[in-house]
């Protein structure tokens, strides 16, 4: 298993997840984006398998989030009252019949290593990320991720936004690494 950059062919492979949303960004619009450098696209592939296939995915981008939505403190000083920047994990994604097996940690653990290394070229406040249903919102719950309370004009409970400061996910960095 390897994660690395989205590949052209990648997405001719037939990824599902179950999610239709997800499955259908995949194919239709993750080699655009990250073509254009509108979000950057990394793939968790299993080259054991016969013929290199695609076990999951994320998408990762720059956001801003609103301070006042924000329910956990941030360490420092004062903060302006414009919107913080964020790193935005959009798409998160594993293969149907592969969930379950660690899978999601392990490309959660890429994207927060990449969300880390990112600091040395911009700032962010923290990484956001909206969950689409229970089961996610119970995963990012259990990685340190906090709701973040939906707008009074959102009806729905999902997307479910939510936050992980950096400060958190440096604490948590072993050091040297």
């Amino acid at each position: 298993m390897q994660i690395r950059p989205l590949q052209k062919a990648d997405t001719k492979g037939g990824f599902t997840c179950g999610v239709p949303a997800l499955d259908m960004y995949f194919a239709k619009h993750a080699w655009t984006h990250e073509s254009a450098s509108v979000a950057r696209v990394y793939v968790l592939e299993d080259d054991q398998a016969s013929g290199a296939i695609v076990v999951g995915y994320y998408t990762l981008s720059a956001r801003e989030v609103d301070r006042e939505r924000l329910l956990v403190p941030l360490p420092g000083g004062a903060f302006p009252k414009r919107p913080l920047p964020v790193f935005y994990i959009g798409c998160f994604a594993v293969a149907k019949g592969r969930q379950g097996q660690g899978l999601g940690r392990r490309l959660m653990g890429d994207a927060l290593r990449r969300c880390l290394d990112g600091l040395e070229a911009i700032g962010s406040v923290g990484i956001s990320l909206d969950s689409c249903d229970e089961a996610s919102t119970l995963f990012y719950q259990g990685l340190g991720f906090e709701l973040i309370p939906h707008l009074p004009s959102m009806t729905a409970p999902y997307p479910q936004p939510m936050f992980l400061p950096m400060k958190t996910l440096q604490l948590a960095r072993p050091a040297g690494t």
